[in-house]
């Protein structure tokens, strides 16, 4: 089917049995009108839910496969680096916000190497700082030198 005015045309969705126009399909290359309008189109609303459904049953599965792709750590990889650390981020000593879970991976961005774990706070404070060891440094400084005295 070659589509010439895609805000008239409409198709209907497998999933849900619904006619919606054909701006509410995903778009593809694979096809010559650049829609994947087959007897397998899922409308946008419908493929969504189906993602989410697909992750909420094996939510492990993804992080894990995101950790591949992203780091190109594997999961015994992750819990070796776990276990050297003690569970505890190798920034400040603390462990896992309860509220992100596990620790996150940090990785240089230049060179795309593994560096360690480091628990949500630390890693945001490492991005914020652009990895700027000068930067960390004069940050230290900074706050010693504003630090009330004790004596």
């Amino acid at each position: 089917m070659f589509i010439t005015n895609t805000e008239e045309e409409t198709y209907t969705c497998t999933s849900c049995g619904v006619t919606k126009p054909v701006l509410d399909f995903y778009m593809t290359r694979r096809k010559k009108h650049g829609y994947r309008l087959s007897i397998h189109a899922k409308c946008k609303v419908c493929h969504l839910q189906q993602v989410h459904n697909r992750y909420a049953a094996n939510p492990e599965k993804y992080r894990l496969a995101r950790k591949r792709y992203l780091y190109g750590i594997e999961e015994d990889e992750y819990n070796r680096l776990y276990q050297e650390q003690k569970g505890l981020c190798a920034i400040c000593r603390g462990a896992a916000h309860p509220r992100y879970g596990k620790l996150v991976v940090d990785h240089d961005h230049e060179t795309g190497r593994v560096r360690g774990l480091l628990c949500n706070n630390c890693n945001v404070a490492v991005g914020m700082l652009k990895e700027d060891p000068t930067i960390f440094e004069a940050g230290a400084r900074y706050v010693r030198d504003f630090r009330p005295s004790t004596t």
